[in-house]
Formats: C-alpha cells, structure tokens, sequence
C-alpha cells in the first residue's frame, strides 16, 4: 500500500549542495585538487591508505583534502600523516559540499556521499566499505559515474596508487562528471514534499 519514490531522483540532499550545484561545471582534468572520505567513522581506516597511497604518487601539484569524523579511532594518526605529507585534515567539518565542489576526484566509499558527490560532478575512485554498498558501487560504476575497485578491505596501497594514476589526465574524469550531474539534480527534497503536500 506504500507509495514508493526510490533512485537518485529521490535523493534527499542538504540545501547547500543545491545551491552549489549552480556553480559547478563537469570536470575536465588534469586532476589538480583530491578528495578522501570514506564517511564519519571509517573503522577500518580505509582514509590511512588513501593518504598512503597519494603521498606514494609524488604530485607536488597535487592539493589533498581528507575529511575525517571527530570520533576517528585512528584521529591521531590520520593527522599527523596529512601533516608529513602537506595535506590538509578536516576533522568533524561543515564545509562537506565546498570540499567536494572544489575537488577534481574523489576516493571514497559507496554510501550516502555517493549522492552528493553525484549531485556536484564529483567523480570518485570508490571501495565498499560494507556490503550493502556493493550493488550501489557496481551500478554507479556500469552507469559511469564512479569507478569501482572492489571492497576495500582487499584494496592494497599500490592498487590505489594506480588507480589514481589512471584517472588522472583520464577522459573518464569528464563523462563521469557528467554522469553524475545528470544522476542527482538535487530536487529530490523538492519531489517528496511536493507529493506530501498532495496527501
């Protein structure tokens, strides 16, 4: 009896990334600016081998945004690496949807940050850090949108390394940003309260 609004239409987004979606143009590479979050808790530190695998690349070009929860377990020493390695850590941050709108790539999880990096044209190198985020990986990955590497538990450093690598003067860069932005056009509150508002 239930009436059911599923897919990234319905996506329920904060306003702000709305509003920046207007100023958002798809990316083109080279990539200059990269993102890593992996969402608020990351328990099995995937962000350590994000910032590993960066710092192996060598890019001095290349500015790194890891965005971390307040409650990390492994807060310490995600800081300290950001700092050997000249990245920047944010930690429990509000400006979710700037970092975001100012990246070229992402590296991340399949979750709800899915649907806002969609929302801003934000391609993402993407692991499952559970597995119900394994058929959302694979169908954002087949529709191209994001580029799924499998489950991040058997992701080495090296695989990320390359994958990065890969992606980074990649014309995939641009059709993935362009797929995102078609995705999730950031109405879905707008769609729900329109229906609501009819009962």
């Amino acid at each position: 009896h239930c009436q059911l609004f599923l897919g990234p239409r319905y996506a329920l987004l904060r306003e702000e990334f709305r509003q920046l979606r207007e100023q958002i143009t798809p990316r083109t590479g080279p990539v200059k600016r990269m993102l890593v979050f992996f969402g608020g808790v990351d328990a099995d530190n995937c962000t350590a081998r994000a910032i590993e695998a960066l710092a192996n690349i060598g890019s001095h070009d290349l500015h790194v945004d890891v965005v971390i929860g307040s409650q990390h377990p492994h807060r310490d020493q995600i800081e300290s690496a950001c700092a050997d390695h000249d990245f920047v850590c944010h930690v429990q941050t509000d400006r979710m949807a700037e970092l975001m709108a100012y990246a070229d790539l992402a590296i991340g999880a399949a979750g709800a940050a899915s649907w806002e990096r969609c929302c801003l044209g934000l391609p993402c190198i993407v692991g499952a850090v559970a597995q119900n985020q394994i058929q959302v990986a694979k169908d954002l990955s087949i529709l191209g949108a994001v580029k799924f590497i499998g489950v991040m538990e058997d992701i080495t450093v090296q695989k990320l390394s390359e994958e990065v690598k890969q992606a980074h003067y990649s014309d995939w860069i641009k059709k993935a940003s362009l797929c995102g932005l078609e995705l999730v056009d950031a109405e879905g509150i707008t769609r729900v309260v329109l229906v609501m508002e009819k009962i």
